[in-house]
């Protein structure tokens, strides 16, 4: 681009004489902090960030608590059994996964150590 200036994703012909204004380079990034070089945040998805991120939800879910917070919500199994959700509706299907996950918590503290050392040994 002969000629142009960018100024945080704006092109002003000819003007090069403010400070803020730098040329654009496609290999250095714009003025505003573009570009390639981005850090963590420009990492691939692969399949070890797949396994992180299902792990992390799981552990969202298992230490919910069913008497201080799920009650208040109507998102018990009490509720199912007793007719107040129909086990097949989508409530009573999220119930039941929540109900299910609880019983990962033990599983989910090996899964952890694993995940921990792993990011500790190797980065």
């Amino acid at each position: 681009m002969i000629g142009r200036s960018r100024v945080c994703g704006t092109t002003r012909p000819g003007k090069t004489s403010d400070r803020r204004v730098r040329s654009h380079s496609p290999a250095r990034g714009d003025a505003c902090g573009g570009g390639r070089d981005r850090g963590a945040s420009s990492a691939p998805m692969t399949l070890w960030t797949l396994t992180q991120s299902a792990l992390l939800a799981v552990n969202a879910v298992a230490v919910l608590n069913e008497h201080r917070f799920l009650a208040k919500r109507g998102l018990t199994m009490r509720d199912v059994r007793e007719g107040g959700t129909s086990p097949t509706s989508a409530k009573g299907q999220i119930v039941g996964l929540i109900n299910a996950a609880s019983y990962l918590r033990m599983p989910l503290v090996v899964l952890n150590a694993i995940v921990i050392f792993v990011k500790v040994v190797f980065g």
